[in-house]
């Protein structure tokens, strides 16, 4: 859409650029967008379709973007664990968490009963301050399983689901292991315990 909408894309750095596929989260040709291709999914038959941003997720700094949070990105030198657990819990990305629920609420009044998988990965790891509860038609899918994360969310939303990434095949000495067999019964029965719904396996793995 770069060509003929600049409009839809990141202004970063004083300029809308189409690299890395990033959002202006305020536009409204992108929710249109968005609810668009939702909506297809469930014509198709799905019951259950995820939203989320985008991997390397890179902020919009255009005006009506910057006013809807504080949420600035990662300090330079800092890992991104240490960011969530001390800055991104007090600036949470609304910019994204206001586009997400405007999505959903509006997809939920075509397609009522249909589920929603809301990703927490990165900028939404932990969950907005604006946003009490989403919907008993939404499960979170938690990327980070930890404590801290599952009990920020806890009562936020219809469900849990956990992204797991246990066995990896994309470093580049080939087939990794992150978990022994040992570790991931042990994670398996703490989520389970914890009330999650599901899980879904990275998809570049190999069992």
């Amino acid at each position: 859409y770069f060509e003929t909408h600049p409009e839809y894309f990141a202004l970063i750095n004083g300029k809308r650029t189409g690299e890395g596929n990033h959002l202006c989260s305020t536009n409204p040709g992108v929710k249109q967008l968005l609810v668009k291709a939702l909506n297809e999914q469930f014509e198709q038959g799905y019951e259950l379709a995820s939203l989320g941003q985008e991997d390397g997720y890179r902020r919009c700094q255009c005006d009506e973007c910057e006013k809807q949070d504080n949420y600035r990105g990662i300090p330079e030198g800092m890992y991104w664990e240490e960011f969530q657990k001390t800055a991104l819990k007090d600036t949470p990305c609304e910019r994204l968490f206001r586009l997400h629920k405007a999505v959903i609420d509006e997809v939920a009044q075509s397609h009522p009963g249909r589920k929603m998988l809301l990703l927490s990965y990165a900028p939404t790891a932990f969950p907005s301050k604006e946003i009490d509860y989403w919907g008993d038609n939404v499960w979170v899918q938690l990327t980070n399983q930890g404590e801290a994360y599952v009990a920020a969310w806890k009562g936020k939303a219809g469900g849990f689901t956990g992204y797991v990434y246990w066995f990896n095949i994309t470093i580049p000495m080939g087939f990794n292991v992150h978990a022994t067999p040992s570790e991931v019964s042990g994670k398996i029965r703490y989520m389970h315990d914890a009330g999650f719904l599901g899980l879904y396996h990275v998809m570049e793995t190999n069992w």
